[in-house]
């Protein structure tokens, strides 16, 4: 076969992962970007020790290379255009610096402090100079240009190592190693992530999950091998993502919707149920700006008291699941108590 070369890069995604190499879904988990000028992938190989022996008279016997292996993948990624979205998504260390109305992200900070306990997936989609076999692919869309797919799925927090400011356009470098233990496994699930194409010709995940290193339940990681893979590479027929205007929702499409209903009608206390197979997790913004948990234990209840200044005003009560599932909505309108007597009619002589 022969060998495929590859040209730059036409994007690049970001997806926020959590402290054990989960996908972190969330309203702001992804973005895609193609304002960067170069990724640089350097793997860090660890020598094994050598062994040798040599008899009473002096000849080698025995001479045995030591094992190596992969300690980490490091990249370096150069920005031209900075996005601060996609920066805070590769670092969660990273301090939001906001506009005036608090939901536009406009900059970031740096404090002393870094956190590389949770982290991010990198995809990285390089154009192919002879696309070779993926040019007989029949379900390929004759506009694209069959690409190549490298994926790190779990990197640790990325830290600034330099930015340049010149009469040229000014570089922004932030530079990041691999981290074994993935649970990526084959991709979030979410059609957006369906980047190679099964036997049907039909975009996919990837075949086959990315091997996390360590023992799993039997069906989670099939392949799990206890080598864990830290690089993947490969040519694709499906199109890179669209880019981002900064970091967008990313939500798993394969958790079950959960059912809300509320009771407390006539008053200022609420209490909110969640009806699933399973006592549901999650957190539940009230939509007067406080929110609360809902623990294991609470099986899917929550209650809550709104001030009286919100009497008659409509409240949108908003549940956002720890599967992953899109967060859903339900409407309550917290009213003056009615009085016991005036409810009883009226205190008896």
């Amino acid at each position: 076969m022969s060998g495929t070369a590859y040209i730059g890069a036409s994007r690049m995604r970001v997806t926020r992962v959590d402290a054990c190499g989960r996908t972190a879904y969330g309203p702001a988990s992804m973005a895609v970007s193609a304002g960067f000028a170069a990724a640089e992938i350097s793997p860090e190989i660890e020598d094994g020790d050598d062994v040798s022996a040599k008899s009473a008279s002096g000849e080698l016997i025995v001479s045995e290379p030591g094992q190596p292996s992969l300690k980490w993948v490091a990249v370096t990624v150069e920005f031209i255009k900075v996005d601060p979205s996609v920066f805070l998504l590769m670092n969660p260390s990273f301090k939001p610096v906001t506009a005036a109305d608090r939901k536009i992200v406009t900059g970031w900070r740096m404090g002393q402090k870094m956190n590389s306990s949770a982290g991010f997936a990198l995809e990285l989609w390089p154009r192919l100079a002879d696309a070779g076999r993926s040019c007989l692919d029949e379900h390929a869309d004759e506009s694209f240009h069959p690409c190549g797919y490298f994926l790190l799925p779990r990197m640790g927090g990325a830290t600034l190592d330099s930015w340049t400011l010149e009469p040229k356009v000014a570089t922004f470098k932030l530079k990041c190693r691999s981290k074994a233990g993935s649970l990526w496994g084959r991709g979030p699930r979410n059609s957006a992530y369906k980047i190679t194409r099964n036997a049907d010709g039909e975009p996919d995940w990837l075949f086959d999950p990315i091997d996390p290193g360590i023992a799993w339940p039997a069906g989670g990681f099939p392949n799990a091998t206890g080598n864990a893979d830290h690089f993947h590479g490969d040519q694709v027929t499906v199109a890179p993502p669209e880019v981002t205007d900064g970091a967008v929702a990313l939500w798993n499409e394969d958790a079950p919707v959960p059912v809300l209903s509320t009771t407390g009608s006539g008053g200022r206390t609420v209490r909110l149920s969640v009806d699933t197979a399973q006592a549901p997790t999650g957190v539940v913004a009230w939509g007067d700006g406080s929110s609360s948990s809902i623990p294991a234990h609470a099986r899917g209840t929550a209650e809550h008291t709104y001030a009286p200044a919100l009497d008659g005003r409509e409240q949108q009560i908003t549940f956002t699941a720890s599967t992953g599932a899109a967060p859903v909505s339900t409407a309550f309108t917290p009213t003056e108590p009615v009085p016991a007597s005036a409810a009883s009619g009226g205190k008896r002589s």
